[in-house]
């Protein structure tokens, strides 16, 4: 018999669901800070060879980071409507999110280095340096929460106790059913 206080959004899934709001939230400010490089000149300077902010991984790193922050976003926000409806997808999906952002993170991690490490002006002027801070959350955000998600007693009781039950009722067609 499970025990009833193990179900709802109580305990260390609020601090999960604190974590998503803030991811939001930051990944928001973090696109948004980013857009001045969508504009003309500056998208003109990063892809335009001969220029002195030009790599050819810079334009791609860009996109790479404004798509990345936009996929956080949504998933993040699919997360929040998951937890709230207490799906029992919630648990398999929060623990794709963690892994996935470890991977993500890399890519990240990788491009940065090698844009920002062969331009250093560009490094100083946007006061961006390679920095390992995203692969490194990541993966203890993953090393915490995986197992939880796989283990605790809490996750079972509000996401996993009760499976979906789908309810046919008959028809006007279906008589001799």
């Amino acid at each position: 018999m499970e025990d009833s206080n193990l179900k709802g959004i109580k305990g260390w899934l609020l601090i999960v669901l604190i974590g998503l709001i803030v991811s939001i939230i930051s990944v928001a400010v973090s696109l948004n800070d980013s857009m001045p490089l969508f504009k003309p000149d500056a998208w003109h300077a990063i892809t335009t060879y001969g220029s002195e902010a030009y790599h050819p991984l810079f334009g791609p790193w860009v996109i790479y980071e404004a798509l990345f922050n936009v996929f956080i976003i949504i998933f993040s926000i699919c997360l929040l409507f998951m937890m709230f409806r207490k799906s029992h997808r919630f648990p398999k999906f929060m623990i794709f999110y963690f892994i996935s952002a470890v991977f993500l993170q890399g890519i990240d991690y990788i491009l940065s280095y090698k844009v920002l490490t062969d331009l250093p002006k560009v490094s100083e002027t946007l006061n961006v340096y390679p920095s390992l801070d995203g692969v490194m959350r990541a993966l203890v955000q993953t090393a915490v929460w995986v197992p939880y998600f796989i283990k605790s007693k809490r996750v079972k009781a509000t996401f996993l106790s009760e499976s979906p039950k789908i309810i046919l009722e008959k028809g006007p067609l279906d008589k001799d059913l």
